[in-house]
């Protein structure tokens, strides 16, 4: 694991808490050792942990978020094989199942360091899909002390992006908006008919009135809840602006 003195240094650097920055890394020591099993070619990484570590968004995450052609029995035998080879560099590191279903598995990777009071819990999902429409290989080259920087095999950014407009509209979460606002923000377009396929790959229709409505009515409490601790001091002063800026956004198209 990383010194107190690698910690400070990076907490320092990316104005955010010593226990972010080694959960970061936690993620990091996962991605590196998933992307060397040879396997892992159909495993996609996602979600807003891939924008951040991929695209540059200043949002920290607690969760690893993949997706995936193979079958649970191929997936299990991908992520025992990892959890063994992590062991080899942290045996204190575990991986547990805490739902297995039709629709993919979700693990909880676990691990105990002296240096804090609390264990690193990053939740882990991995989604069932029948075919990816456009993926990438991209290597995550960070500040962090990663001997073998991950080689990662992921969605596009408007995949990535598709399915934060179809979380909007299934789940209140405030990461979900910072992810879609970021997106925007970079310039990223969003594509009404990839939108439309994500929303009928869970059976529903994308309505722009509705999302439209989620976003107003977004709790302005919960939005600052969900997102202050994995945000970035300097970065905070965008929470209030967000759902404004998102709604415009999406409005115009």
């Amino acid at each position: 694991m990383m010194t107190k003195d690698q910690i400070k240094t990076l907490s320092k650097y990316y104005r955010i808490d010593g226990f972010s920055i080694e959960r970061e890394y936690l993620q990091l020591i996962f991605l590196s050792h998933l992307y060397q099993h040879k396997k892992s070619g159909e495993i996609y990484f996602k979600g807003g942990t891939a924008l951040r570590l991929l695209y540059g968004s200043s949002r920290f995450s607690e969760d690893l978020d993949f997706t995936s052609i193979y079958d649970k029995k191929m997936i299990e035998k991908i992520i025992t094989d990892v959890e063994k080879s992590i062991q080899s560099e942290l045996p204190e590191l575990n991986i547990s199942v805490l739902y297995s279903g039709t629709n993919g598995i979700r693990y909880r990777i676990k691990y105990k360091t002296l240096d804090f009071k609390f264990p690193f819990v990053i939740r882990l999902d991995i989604s069932s899909c029948i075919k990816i429409t456009a993926h990438e290989t991209t290597p995550i080259i960070s500040k962090y002390p990663i001997v073998n920087f991950p080689i990662v095999v992921h969605l596009s950014q408007a995949e990535i992006f598709a399915e934060k407009i179809r979380a909007l509209l299934g789940r209140s979460k405030g990461r979900d908006l910072y992810d879609a606002w970021y997106l925007f923000e970079k310039g990223v377009n969003l594509n009404q008919n990839l939108v439309e396929k994500k929303m009928k790959e869970v059976d529903k229709l994308y309505n722009k009135k509705m999302l439209l409505k989620k976003i107003k009515n977004f709790s302005d409490k919960q939005l600052d809840q969900d997102l202050a601790q994995f945000l970035p001091l300097s970065q905070k002063k965008a929470i209030p602006m967000i759902k404004t800026k998102l709604s415009e956004y999406i409005d115009k198209r």
